[in-house]
């Protein structure tokens, strides 16, 4: 097997984590300011389809609990009679 051939040896946890921190900060820059307190600073169209699949998710888990709390009330009055 050639030197070529070896995968590249893991990155020391010092060098990943300054990478990293550079990383951060370089995407902190250049990343848009919020307006305000609150702000995605996601474009329209993208914050408009964030909201809409957050409230299909909140819907989808209340659902989830609504039938499982039926089920287990059900299986309550089961077990009385």
């Amino acid at each position: 097997m050639s030197e070529l051939d070896r995968p590249p040896a893991p990155l020391d946890e010092t060098v990943r984590e300054h990478l990293a921190k550079q990383l951060r900060h370089t995407l902190d820059a250049d990343a848009p300011k919020p307006a305000y307190l609150g702000d995605t600073g996601l474009p329209p169209d993208i914050e408009d389809k964030v909201h809409r699949l957050d409230r299909s998710v909140r819907a989808s888990q209340a659902g989830e609990a609504a039938v499982r709390e039926a089920l287990e009330d059900l299986g309550t009055e089961t077990e009385k009679e």
